[in-house]
């Protein structure tokens, strides 16, 4: 079957380690099958609000397109919707990753596994003898990082502390 790769993500806010597993989400690396066969209803179960508005606004371009051009083009307005829907797949991970950061998760690990509960039991395993990381967001203010760098779980802490 082969190892799968996961991004850790934990909300910004989120500093007690109070129910560690309720304040997480892992998003698989790769192909995503129902975001392929299903995309709307996969867009509106993870509420990604701004990449549906973005992929009914190709939807109806597309559509648009279609009927602009006529019967004779159908099968290029075909091959043009399968390689957006295809597109779409492979891209829909990343394009959740990137709604989760707008709404204040960070990526905190990546880690692989034969399936998701194995690379759940990866990151905590990791998280028991991690090194606590820093955050900017922390309520103490301690540490520092560039802006849209990802802090992961304690695996680079900040010199002299």
């Amino acid at each position: 079957m082969g190892m799968k790769t996961y991004t850790v993500h934990r909300r910004r806010d989120a500093f007690s380690s109070d129910d560690e597993e309720a304040r997480i989400i892992l998003v698989k690396e790769g192909f995503n099958w129902p975001a392929l066969f299903f995309p709307l209803i996969w867009l509106l179960f993870r509420r990604m609000w701004l990449v549906t508005l973005a992929w009914l606004a190709v939807t109806v371009l597309i559509g648009v397109l279609g009927s602009w051009l006529g019967e004779a083009h159908e099968g290029s307005v075909t091959i043009v919707t399968i390689l957006v829907s295809i597109w779409f797949a492979f891209e829909a991970n990343a394009l959740r990753r990137w709604s989760l950061g707008r709404k204040g998760w960070e990526i905190v690990d990546i880690v692989s596994g034969e399936d998701r509960w194995q690379a759940e039991l990866s990151h905590f395993r990791r998280a028991e003898t991690a090194v606590p990381f820093t955050s900017a967001a922390s309520p103490h203010g301690a540490g520092r990082r560039a802006r849209g760098v990802p802090v992961v779980g304690g695996l680079f802490p900040e010199a002299g502390r």
